[in-house]
């Protein structure tokens, strides 16, 4: 039939021609870019080479559009070579590292406040390019750790409604307290029957079933559900994963994954003398975070835990090390990983206090200095301090002046390096 009667041919549409500087950066970036030092090396010389000084050339604009496409329709390796080619350009073009960022936290922002199946693939790139920009040592811990928590925190606001109502129940839990009843249950805490997770190695009978699991079934109907905790949330809060959000439905598991994607190409950095302290604030935050979603796919379940253990054993490492070598730490067993979710969010809620405590014995100090304030009364005017201390000691919030002076070392090093 095709040959008496053949199908209409459509025109083929015409391949685009390209300026000839964009299609040398289109072959440098997509084509022969390769995470070798030599091929690093030379993209950066290459890039070094275009017309800068020609402003209708848009030569930046151009190189940030051919690394982000080189990191979405390139090779999976590509997207650790981009970031060691802006590092490599820091120095010589500021801009690159600037625009590059800007892009990055631009699009993962976009993705955080439009969610779409469809570009779920792009923004785990964007977070991987921004696990190698850490890594690399083109952006500073600090961006990445807000990154972080608005991975878990965007949507999730206390709205101001939920605070008054947690103040007032605070208040009546105080005053029932006195009279030994219990205050009218206003926010309970996610999932309501969350008491301890699986055990992995947990044996199974023959019909799906722990061991002795149908010694208590019949004990288990007759009490009936365990009524969830009530807990209110923190007046020191300003972000809760129990505030219900369009934006991340409780069954989602796609920040999941962008966490697990930077803290996973990340984690040497992150895992420091100088980090530790956040990082494990923010695990406690994320696990907090965990215990709200009603499920998780296996694959995801899967990377989770491989993270973790990753996390886990740099940890062990840095605190087997340097200067601690053969001592006993408390840090030999690895970050704290909490059974239920209430401890998790005690856990996070005494660091979100201490911080905040610390934020205020600062104005008071600054307002002392300046001379608003007597000393002796900034010094009265801050309650808690002790207790501040103790928190700062035990979460390691503020990082020890050894470990301040060492990053300092190391930064006057890497410039002496450099020059």
């Amino acid at each position: 039939m095709y040959l008496v009667n053949p199908p209409r041919t459509t025109a083929r549409k015409e391949a685009k021609v390209l300026p000839p500087m964009e299609a040398y950066l289109k072959d440098l970036f997509m084509v022969r870019l390769s995470p070798e030092s030599k091929m690093v090396s030379l993209a950066s010389k290459q890039v070094q080479r275009l017309p800068w000084s020609d402003p209708a050339q848009e030569c930046g604009q151009l190189v940030i559009k051919y690394m982000l496409k080189a990191c979405r329709k390139g090779r999976y390796k590509a997207v650790g070579a981009v970031a060691a080619v802006a590092e490599k350009l820091k120095r010589a073009k500021p801009e690159i590292s600037v625009r590059l960022t800007d892009a990055v936290l631009e699009e993962l922002q976009w993705a955080l406040e439009h969610p779409n199946v469809r570009d779920q693939q792009r923004t785990i790139v964007y977070a991987r390019l921004l696990g190698e920009m850490l890594r690399v040592g083109l952006i500073p811990a600090s961006l990445a750790f807000e990154e972080l928590y608005k991975f878990i925190d965007l949507g999730h606001e206390i709205p101001l409604a939920l605070r008054e109502s947690s103040e007032n129940y605070s208040a009546e839990a105080e005053d029932a307290a006195a009279s030994g009843s219990m205050p009218k249950p206003k926010f309970m805490a996610a999932g309501g029957d969350i008491s301890q997770p699986i055990a992995e190695d947990e044996e199974m009978g023959e019909d799906g079933e722990g061991e002795g699991a149908g010694l208590h079934d019949e004990d288990e109907q007759s009490a009936g559900p365990e009524k969830p905790a009530v807990v209110a949330v923190s007046k020191h809060s300003k972000y809760d994963p129990r505030v219900p959000t369009p934006l991340d439905s409780p069954n989602s598991p796609f920040r999941i994954s962008l966490v697990c994607t930077v803290l996973e190409n990340a984690s040497a950095v992150l895992v420091s003398a100088s980090n530790k302290g956040k990082l494990g604030a923010f695990l406690a935050a994320f696990q907090r975070y965990l215990f709200t979603k009603d499920t998780l796919p296996t694959e995801v379940e899967f990377n989770l835990l491989d993270v973790f253990d990753v996390i886990d054993s740099r940890w062990k490492e840095k605190a087997g090390g340097g200067r601690n070598r053969g001592k006993k730490t408390s840090d030999a067993t690895g970050f704290t990983r909490y059974q239920t979710w209430i401890d998790a969010h005690n856990a996070t809620v005494a660091v979100e206090e201490a911080q905040f405590l610390s934020k205020q014995r600062a104005e008071a100090r600054l307002l002392a200095q300046a001379g608003v304030v007597p000393a002796g009364d900034a010094s009265v005017s801050v309650a808690g301090t002790e207790e501040l201390d103790e928190l700062d000691d035990d979460m390691a919030i503020v990082s020890d002046d050894e470990d301040e002076a060492s990053i300092d070392d190391e930064r006057s090093l890497n410039s002496a390096d450099d020059m």
